[in-house]
């Protein structure tokens, strides 16, 4: 029981960081990288970092096929693979740390 608790703890803890990390990174990265597109007005790109962090990223399609958010499409696809790759190299931190706490436990007899 023990066990099957702390794995399922263990498992929301790390969707929750991973999740934070993914949504923080996009928002953050969409923003940034938005302020160096010239054509896109400020209350516009506050409006564009809003709905992709709201959607996590899913709006993205939408601005796809819209043509006036054309100018907005590169820099939210470079937030989210930026965001995804960091969120990514928290998960293979965690492995890492398992792994090694693997090799630290003791065989039974």
């Amino acid at each position: 029981g023990i066990q099957s608790t702390s794995r399922q703890v263990g498992s929301a803890l790390g969707i929750a960081i991973l999740g934070t990390a993914l949504t923080s990174g996009l928002a953050g990265g969409t923003r940034d990288r938005l302020e160096a597109v010239a054509s896109i007005p400020p209350p516009q790109r506050a409006a564009i970092v809003v709905a992709v962090e709201r959607s996590g990223g899913a709006i993205l399609p939408s601005f796809r096929s819209s043509p006036h958010l054309q100018p907005a499409v590169r820099p939210v696809e470079e937030a989210f693979v930026a965001s995804a790759r960091r969120a990514s190299f928290i998960a293979a931190g965690f492995v890492l740390i398992g792994l090694a706490a693997a090799f630290r436990l003791r065989p039974s007899r």
